[in-house]
């Protein structure tokens, strides 16, 4: 059974985001991990856990008081069997916690296609492209914003 809670557990983030594939696709060129460390406190995060085997984390920040940005940090492992049952989950766990929440936005570098496509499944929708604005595996290139809005999510969780 999956389970997702809120956490400001420093340690759980940082063992959890210390895994070599989650790292290497959730960090642009340059970050140290000591930055991302003391990022922690400005970010809200829930923990992910299916049958008490952690399987990940969700991200978040707010980007208006209106509208948050996450990002998903599932193990490689799980994302096939569990991610998309995850994310409805979350969508509800997200309506709950935040009743002035009306759109989640996800940014998402080009050169990953099956994030970009996994994202069309759960009802996000391609909002438009940032062009040229994040170095990632030492080329600069587009990022593509993804957005659901609240009524969307209730449609589909």
């Amino acid at each position: 059974m999956i389970e997702i809670k809120r956490t400001d557990n420093s340690f759980v983030i940082a063992s959890v985001m210390s895994d070599k594939d989650l790292w290497e696709v959730s960090t642009f060129d340059g970050q140290s991990f000591g930055e991302f460390l003391e990022s922690i406190p400005d970010k809200i995060w829930y923990l992910v856990t299916v049958d008490g085997c952690v399987m990940g984390l969700y991200q978040l920040h707010w980007r208006t008081n209106v509208c948050l940005e996450v990002h998903a940090h599932i193990m490689k492992e799980f994302r096939k069997q569990y991610a998309e049952e995850s994310s409805y989950l979350f969508y509800k766990i997200l309506m709950k916690d935040f009743p002035n929440l009306v759109k989640v936005v996800a940014y998402v570098p080009d050169m990953f296609k099956n994030v970009q496509k996994y994202l069309l499944k759960i009802g996000f929708v391609l909002e438009g492209i940032n062009r040229k604005s994040v170095l990632k595996r030492g080329d600069v290139i587009d990022q593509l914003c993804y957005g659901i809005t609240r009524q969307q999510m209730e449609d589909v969780a």
